[in-house]
């Protein structure tokens, strides 16, 4: 992850308070290490999304800062606060072709790096390494989660800790989905996916982020391992380390309600991105198929378009994510102009990029 400026200060100024201890006076090291160990909080606190809390600071502090994005106490990170009924993601993921609509993505050329360009908003520059992603990913990924919605913290990567042990079976209930042998395998699938993609994010305002892992995994019973048929008792562990967090950084993340993850392809994907929005939604055709990752042609992507606004503007549809009609595809100006039945809650100053 490339440093900036203010990082790299700092850097240069806690290295030469250090260099002052070994000729300095038991008095003057102790206002020496106090200045230290000030600057290396500020050190961490620069390259980071997160909200930093003061170790001083009680847990009812650290849960009403987690009501508007991740934070950092005590040496630990945790997600914001999940409510019943709802799954949280990062709205440079939901507003991204990361978790595509297709099935199967189309993969870009990748770079010397071996990332992949993912499309996505003007200000985000999104790129993936390893197999690409799509909309069951989103689903499997937001259940993963789940787990973290109370008081666990996310582990450092470097421990042992934070693994949750459940089988394939509960897992499949936890998505709301039958078990069967094709459930037990699209689910191992999508973990595998998940477990070998990195991010790396760098916005116009110059963040940048790179998460090695969007979850990691240990397949304890793996039927593809000891040629036995999938079981629902077959475990797994799972868990999202702390470099997760920084992707809920402080209004940059949405509530998204589980009824628009029940979707598959495209309405599911737009579902989540409805949820990420104001009341009034104008979209270029052309960024909505790049952004969604459709592999669709723009004719067959139009009648894709037309399906899934018929379906998210039924009436039992959740209002966080319902369209109101008349909702217009505008063909001749090649936009979409969507009005949802709500407005979403206004906890991101983000200003959305077509």
């Amino acid at each position: 992850m490339e440093k900036t400026e203010k990082e790299l200060k700092l850097e240069r100024e806690i290295e030469n308070l250090r260099s002052l201890l070994p000729l300095a006076s038991p008095e003057q090291a102790a206002t020496l290490n106090e200045e230290i160990r000030k600057k290396v909080w500020l050190l961490e606190k620069a390259g980071t999304a997160l909200t930093f809390i003061s170790d001083t600071e009680t847990e009812e502090v650290r849960d009403e800062k987690r009501k508007y994005g991740a934070v950092r106490h005590r040496g630990k990170s945790y997600l914001p606060h999940q409510k019943a009924g709802y799954v949280i993601l990062p709205n440079s993921l939901i507003r991204s072709a990361l978790f595509a609509s297709s099935d199967e993505p189309v993969e870009h050329k990748r770079d010397s790096d071996g990332y992949v360009p993912i499309g996505s908003r003007k200000d985000i520059t999104l790129r993936l390494k390893g197999s690409m992603l799509n909309w069951y990913d989103r689903k499997v990924f937001s259940c993963c989660l789940t787990h973290y919605a109370g008081d666990l913290p996310l582990p450092s990567e470097s421990s042992d800790e934070g693994w949750h042990e459940t089988t394939f079976y509960k897992f499949a209930q936890a998505l709301k989905v039958s078990y069967g042998a094709s459930t037990h395998t699209a689910i191992r699938n999508s973990i595998v996916r998940l477990s070998g993609a990195e991010l790396c994010l760098q916005t116009t305002s110059g963040r940048n982020c790179t998460v090695p892992h969007l979850i990691e995994i240990d397949i304890i019973d793996d039927y593809k391992v000891s040629r036995l048929k999938p079981r629902g008792r077959d475990k797994l562990r799972f868990r999202v380390c702390d470099p997760v967090a920084e992707l809920f950084g402080v209004n940059s993340w949405t509530a998204i309600p589980k009824e628009a993850l029940a979707y598959k392809g495209f309405p599911s994907w737009l579902a989540a991105y409805l949820a990420s929005n104001d009341e009034l939604i104008t979209l270029p055709l052309a960024h909505l198929q790049k952004i969604s990752g459709a592999t669709a042609d723009m004719d067959d992507f139009k009648d894709h378009i037309k399906r899934a606004l018929n379906k998210l503007s039924q009436p039992k549809v959740h209002d966080r994510i319902r369209i109101l009609q008349p909702y217009k595809l505008d063909t001749k100006a090649e936009k979409l102009h969507m009005q949802k039945a709500v407005v979403t809650p206004k906890k991101s100053t983000e200003e959305i990029s077509s």
